[in-house]
């Protein structure tokens, strides 16, 4: 995979991270040969949850055929439970920067992503940000109210622009009382989350920076599909 970012350079990302180091790191890397892309996804060190071969193919089959829905999650469902959160969804553009979810305030509806991605971030009182998770394709935002809240504590919004599937939060709730295999499946995806958060934990307190970068960059790759990830300063709050 080549990753290209448009409208800065190479060494201003590196600078970001304040660390030049990454660049001679990779660049020894390349060196050595060792494992880059996929193949690296064998790498302790890079702390990535994986999906499984099948459910990547399972993934890219939806989005080629478009009488099924391009959102994973959705894609995925019985045809019954399907049919209770359809009539619902609303086909939304999510530019760059949209708020999903705002600290502490009520969710009103819940995205079903079908590309782009959204960045969860922590917000501490002194507005102190960690990103602990993304969200793309194979999944939505609204955790809180799949677990029976209306609120979080983090905040969540549009990091790489594209598309999703809007859904008010009260008729998601009313689907998921009317069909416990639909509120089992979100549950699913509530547990692949909290593997992913608790996974970003981990690296950012033991990976060192590289790894951490080619972490992201492959979850990144994992939800756009695209050898480009169009990022800017702008993208980052």
């Amino acid at each position: 995979m080549i990753v290209r970012f448009r409208t800065f350079s190479i060494s201003l990302f590196l600078a970001s991270f304040n660390s030049y180091r990454l660049l001679e790191d990779i660049s020894v890397a390349h060196r050595q040969q060792r494992p880059t892309g996929r193949r690296r996804l064998g790498d302790t060190d890079v702390l990535l949850p994986l999906y499984g071969k099948e459910h990547m193919a399972s993934g890219s089959a939806s989005l080629r055929n478009s009488s099924h829905p391009r959102n994973r999650l959705l894609a995925e469902l019985s045809s019954s439970d399907l049919a209770l959160v359809q009539p619902h969804l609303q086909a939304m553009p999510m530019p760059l920067l949209k708020d999903m979810e705002r600290p502490n305030r009520r969710i009103e509806a819940v995205y079903f992503m079908e590309s782009g991605i959204a960045s969860v971030v922590a917000v501490q009182p002194d507005e102190t940000r960690i990103e602990v998770g993304l969200i793309g394709r194979e999944g939505m935002s609204g955790i809180a109210v799949v677990l029976g809240g209306d609120q979080s504590p983090n905040s969540t919004y549009i990091q790489v622009a594209g598309e999703a599937q809007r859904m008010a939060a009260n008729e998601l709730r009313t689907a998921m009382n009317a069909s416990e295999t639909l509120r089992d499946s979100l549950l699913k995806f509530v547990q692949v989350f909290m593997v992913q958060t608790a996974h970003t934990a981990i690296a950012n307190a033991r990976s060192r920076i590289d790894q951490r970068l080619a972490r992201w960059i492959l979850m990144a790759h994992d939800r756009t599909r695209d050898t480009t990830l169009p990022l800017t300063h702008e993208s980052w709050r």
